[in-house]
């Protein structure tokens, strides 16, 4: 048997040759593999990024609906939260109720809203309901009530009792884009001016 100038014959060399070329082929495929998840991982990076970080995107999504809502249906489709039965006023496909404090003749009016239950799952359909209210509860957007997200309400206007989720327009306003709604008979335009 010939040996080589290290002691290696040519049948020990060439089985050495194939595991070490087997052994770079495996590496090469085990490097292929772990750039193909950084390059999932960078996507969900941006992914992620676009949607505007690890925060759910549903609550999001529930924060705009609901702001929207009260821009396009505030004045429209929540019942004025009146002292007595007599100011009661009839709104189809009344959504919740308002309450407005201050005084309308200098223009100094704060309104408060209250949305139904099954008006609010409409406007939220689609998402998880229940995570949702429990993540807006937790920033305050709606209002915790003795660490419930809604409450029973007395609403003499509103025709007696009603189980309701109560909106923090202060903080929904500042996580919001939508411009807030106009007060309860004000119209957009007399808003602006």
């Amino acid at each position: 048997m010939m040996r080589g100038a290290e002691g290696w014959d040519g049948q020990s060399l060439r089985a050495h040759i194939e595991d070490a070329a087997t052994a770079a082929g495996d590496a090469m495929q085990a490097i292929a593999e772990l750039q193909e998840r950084v390059d999932d991982l960078e996507a969900q990076l941006e992914a992620l990024a676009e949607r505007g970080g690890v925060g759910s995107s549903e609550v999001a999504e529930a924060k705009r609906r609901i702001a929207e809502t009260l821009q396009l249906h505030g004045s429209s489709r929540f019942q004025r939260w009146a002292k007595s039965s007599s100011d009661r006023m009839v709104i189809t496909n009344r959504m919740g109720f308002v309450k407005i404090e201050g005084d309308p003749d200098i223009g100094e009016t704060e309104s408060t809203y209250f949305f139904m239950v099954e008006p609010l799952k409409e406007i939220l359909a689609g998402l998880d309901f229940r995570s949702v209210v429990t993540e807006l509860q937790a920033e305050g957007v709606i209002v915790d009530h003795g660490g419930k997200p809604n409450k029973v309400f007395h609403v003499s206007s509103g025709g007696g009792k009603h189980l309701l989720y109560q909106i923090n327009r202060d903080i929904l306003d500042t996580l919001s884009t939508c411009p807030a709604p106009a007060p309860h008979g004000a119209t957009s335009q007399e808003v602006g001016q």
